[in-house]
């Protein structure tokens, strides 16, 4: 989704703005790893494997969810 990107990346450009990188670096982090669950959650999903390998834990859903919220 452009417009949840684009939301995400303003407070990181803030914070380069700022001149404060240690909390830029650390805000990039958290959003790499967001879009990396986003990513495998979604390629698991897609993926034409059993329905078994494509189930994503409960424990996975909520670390993908508590990392949007956050």
């Amino acid at each position: 989704n452009t417009h949840f990107m684009f939301n995400a990346m303003m407070p990181l450009q803030h914070l380069i703005l700022q001149n404060k990188p240690d909390e830029a670096a650390r805000v990039l982090v958290e959003f790499s790893n967001l879009v990396r669950r986003f990513l495998n959650s979604s390629a698991v999903a897609g993926s034409q494997q059993a329905t078994a390998d494509r189930e994503i834990t409960l424990a996975d859903e909520l670390a993908l969810l508590r990392g949007y919220v956050a």
